[in-house]
């Protein structure tokens, strides 16, 4: 075995080319990897680049030693081409994300090995092995280490669950020279993980529990990111950016003692039920502009199916009131399609949308991703598989309602794109109602790519 002192990292961010709205989004989790790496292998001169597209050009031209890939369900497919590209030419190829972490039983014979959950004392633990001479295909090393999968004669094989990382404080924020810097809209995350269990979200079943990173951590970072990055209006991209409340509280505070609220316009997202006064005074201190809420029923039966006991339609039409009457945009997300939803269900959902005040809205098919009970369901049912068209997880229902994955019993496929089309000309309708009232109050783009990227991942 021969030990290396310098290790090239090429990491992989799988897009659709031709969907553009999945174009230059490289994800935080790589500049988390990077730094958590840079930390603990201060010996090894670890150099790292990334890459989207058509990658055989910088597989040829810069030879890494090792691909990282990481991908949403959707895009599966695309991470399956890149991994054999790479084992092409011999290197080794490491994957991680949500799809691989909840269906490992997908690893395809051209990756060496996936991250299995939380990645980064993992993907450390690889690289050191790298460093140190070994190969990624060698059993005796890989067991060694937890939070892996791998092939072992022809079968997955895992390696045991690795502890989360706490406190999420140990984790540097992510290296933005890696993603890219200079642009006034930004992302971040203060929080890993989600208190709610929603049938359709793998957050919950990837994370297992919630972590916050520190208000100092958090603080520390929006100002890195103002004074560093040129940003001037930032995401929290948090599943539940309010859950706790005092912290947000101070947050907020400490927002404000820098007066970082007069320079700077930041969105969330929130659950209804998380809303209330104090959230939401919290929230109006630090110049939050926009809250996007996962209403997603306007129907109490159909809400609690798919959120659960905590949720209900009360709650929505009190976070909208409250969020309205403080001048926050309200932009709601809303799901149709459930198995057992009826027409007039689904129409319960339509009149919220017209008579809450919200702002703007999406709407989305209910979509089996696995790791949630939509995905064992769908299985049952000979919807989805481990070796599925993985794009179909991603089809546009409002133009392939034929290629889509429709889960509806009680309302035909026709039915529902009829009620679909409906919600569409709605939204496009408020779409267009909102910029005559607000032209040039935000840079809708960031946002509106970043919380549809969200919303495919998470997932």
């Amino acid at each position: 075995m021969n030990a290396r002192s310098h290790l090239k990292v090429l990491f992989v961010n799988t897009v659709d080319l031709s969907q553009p709205i999945q174009l230059g989004m490289i994800p935080l989790a790589f500049g988390y990897l990077a730094s958590y790496s840079r930390k603990h292998l201060p010996e090894v001169g670890l150099e790292f680049r990334t890459a989207e597209g058509d990658v055989g050009q910088t597989l040829d031209t810069w030879r890494p030693d090792v691909v990282a890939i990481g991908t949403p369900s959707m895009n599966f497919d695309i991470a399956r081409a890149h991994a054999a590209a790479a084992a092409e030419r011999s290197i080794p190829v490491v994957i991680g994300g949500q799809h691989i972490s909840l269906l490992p039983e997908s690893l395809s014979d051209d990756m060496s090995v996936a991250v299995i959950g939380e990645g980064e004392a993992t993907f450390v633990e690889l690289l050191a092995a790298l460093a140190s001479g070994s190969a990624l295909d060698e059993p005796a090393e890989l067991d060694k280490i937890p939070g892996l999968a791998y092939k072992r004669g022809g079968q997955v094989a895992t390696t045991g669950r690795r502890d989360h990382i706490i406190p999420l404080d140990a984790v540097p924020r992510p290296d933005r020279k890696l993603l890219g810097t200079g642009r006034q809209s930004a992302v971040m995350f203060t929080s890993r993980g989600c208190v709610n269990r929603c049938v359709f979200c793998v957050s919950a079943r990837f994370w297992h529990r919630i972590r916050y990173f520190s208000p100092a951590y958090v603080v520390a970072e929006i100002e890195d990111l103002h004074d560093n990055c040129g940003a001037r209006q930032i995401t929290f991209f948090d599943d539940l950016f309010v859950a706790d409340k005092e912290r947000l509280a101070q947050i907020s505070a400490e927002v404000v003692k820098r007066r970082l609220h007069k320079r700077m316009v930041f969105n969330c997202l929130a659950t209804a039920e998380a809303v209330d006064p104090q959230v939401v005074a919290s929230l109006k201190r630090m110049n939050v502009a926009r809250v996007a809420i996962g209403f997603e029923s306007g129907n109490e039966r159909v809400l609690r199916l798919l959120k659960g006991t905590r949720a209900s339609v009360e709650a929505n039409w009190r976070s909208a009131r409250l969020l309205r009457d403080a001048g926050i945009e309200i932009e709601g997300s809303f799901i149709v399609g459930s198995s057992d939803e009826t027409e007039e269900e689904i129409r319960d959902t339509l009149r919220f949308v017209q008579e809450s005040g919200i702002d703007r809205f999406d709407v989305h098919l209910l979509t089996p991703f696995p790791g949630t009970p939509l995905w064992r369901d769908a299985r049952e049912k000979g919807l989805v598989s481990v070796d599925m068209d993985w794009s179909r997880l991603y089809k546009n229902f409002q133009i392939n309602p034929e290629e889509s994955i429709v889960m509806a019993e009680q309302v035909s496929r026709e039915k529902l794109h009829g009620l679909f089309l409906e919600f569409c000309a709605l939204r496009d309708e408020m779409d267009a109602q909102l910029q005559k009232r607000t032209p040039i109050l935000l840079d809708r783009s960031p946002w509106a790519r970043a919380k549809h990227a969200l919303r495919k991942l998470i997932g």
